[in-house]
């Protein structure tokens, strides 16, 4: 029987799949970039007082462990350099993807003949499967933990999903979204049915945590003249709010 917490992962997940099937139909999303800058601002101080904390309790989680061969017997302690090796995957294939891009005029058939972008757009999708794994997944107690990284995912793929709509147009809008939608909801029957080491999720959290950073980076960060850094502050100081009032 489902609890109170099952419940809340049900509605994170349908959130994070309505924004990307409907981010392109958000109008506050183009009539200005004060909400891409708070959703930036946001996304970073998720990345500073959240995702960064969890990463040195999944390294003491590897710690911990029992000792395993091979490369994962190393990664196995080395939680850090699974987040960079997440950072440059996807800093890789968003630079790939830059040097190829299509108009976003472009057919959508057209876009996809280049290697670059077939890689940059199958990132993105790897990118929401892992998300969709860790919020099914999610068993720290307490509702609370649940709802922030619920506001915090929301608001970051509010901001992340928009630069893909802009940067692939019409493709984004008849292929892009029902891949990130299907790949959210296929990381979360993966998370749902399966039990996984907590080695394994501890290094898959970490691999995300890196490819967050680059998001947040890359896409998120105000730049230039539509840079709002009066937004951009807000966002920080309201989800850091949140997530100091719930560790208080």
């Amino acid at each position: 029987m489902m609890g109170p917490r099952e419940y809340l992962q049900i509605v994170a997940l349908l959130l994070l799949c309505l924004v990307h099937l409907f981010v392109g139909r958000l109008q506050f999303l183009h009539r200005g970039k004060g909400w891409l800058s708070f959703s930036g601002g946001a996304a970073a101080a998720y990345v500073f007082v959240y995702v960064l904390p969890k990463l040195g309790y999944q390294q003491l989680i590897l710690a911990g462990a029992a000792p395993a061969t091979g490369w994962l017997g190393y990664l196995q302690h080395h939680a850090y350099l699974m987040a960079l090796l997440g950072f440059l995957a996807y800093f890789g294939a968003s630079r790939a993807g830059d040097r190829v891009q299509a108009p976003a005029e472009q057919p959508t058939m057209e876009a996809l003949r280049h290697p670059a972008e077939i890689l940059h757009i199958a990132s993105v999708t790897l990118y929401a499967l892992l998300v969709g794994y860790l919020i099914a997944d999610y068993q720290r107690p307490g509702l609370t933990a649940i709802l922030l990284a619920t506001i915090a995912l929301t608001l970051h793929f509010l901001g992340s999903d928009h630069v893909a709509l802009e940067r692939y147009g019409r493709l984004y809008d008849r292929v892009i979204r029902w891949l990130l939608v299907g790949a959210t909801i296929v990381g979360a029957g993966i998370g749902a049915l399966t039990t996984l080491r907590p080695t394994v999720v501890a290094l898959w959290f970490a691999f995300l945590a890196g490819a967050i950073i680059v998001n947040v980076l890359e896409q998120e960060l105000p730049e230039g003249k539509h840079s709002h850094f009066g937004w951009f502050f807000t966002g920080a100081l309201f989800f850091s709010a949140l997530a100091l009032a719930h560790e208080a």
